[in-house]
């Protein structure tokens, strides 16, 4: 192996271990009345006290609803925390919000990973370099290792569900888990989380055309 490709090793690992990466599993259920075509708009509401979670996670969400073709607005514009709104009050303005449905947002549950990555090894070589002499030499290329440290990756569960207005029927309804990279926070991992459940209601056939 020579030292060029060396270099390529180290360069990718390089690359992939500061790439930030996450990962999402759920399960989605969609009700047996659901009309697809029949959701064309929607309030993103995402149900927290923590304000740089909420920002993050209803902005993500709305840009991608609004990427994919459905109109979309933050609840947190709706519902501004600096007022004093109860939960009745709260539910009546999305009410009349004007807006098909009301897609609710719940965080349950965030907790930090840790995992060790074992070293790996790649074995040196011996290496043949020719003087401008003609002559030559052999010469140790020495070995490389990588690896051998911690991991921490945040991990966060959310529950999600769709719900018609003005009368609150449940549309669809998900449970997902979403794991960030190594030294990512909690809000980062809230703005990925919008555009992935995105995708998985438009996999699931609720955005309409």
């Amino acid at each position: 192996m020579t030292r060029s490709l060396y270099a390529a090793i180290l360069a990718s690992l390089i690359l992939v271990s500061c790439t930030p990466t996450t990962r999402t599993v759920g399960s989605s259920f969609t009700d047996p009345g659901f009309r697809p075509g029949s959701v064309h708009s929607m309030v993103v509401q995402v149900k927290t006290d923590d304000l740089g979670e909420r920002q993050a996670l209803e902005g993500s969400a709305v840009s991608a609803l609004t990427s994919s073709g459905t109109s979309a607005g933050r609840s947190i514009d709706l519902l501004p925390p600096t007022r004093d709104i109860g939960d009745a009050a709260s539910k009546r303005k999305i009410m009349n919000s004007g807006t098909d449905a009301v897609l609710v947002i719940t965080p349950k549950q965030k907790k930090v990973v840790e995992e060790y990555i074992p070293p790996s090894y790649y074995p040196g070589h011996r290496r043949y370099s020719r003087y401008h002499s003609g002559y030559g030499d052999f010469y140790n290329v020495p070995g490389v290792i990588d690896g051998g440290y911690f991991i921490r990756e945040p991990v966060a569960t959310y529950d999600a569900t769709l719900y018609s207005l003005p009368h609150y029927r449940t549309l669809w309804t998900g449970q997902f888990t979403i794991r960030g990279s190594t030294g990512a926070d909690f809000n980062a991992l809230a703005g990925r989380f919008g555009p992935e459940l995105v995708k998985r209601m438009g996999a699931d056939g609720i955005l309409g055309p």
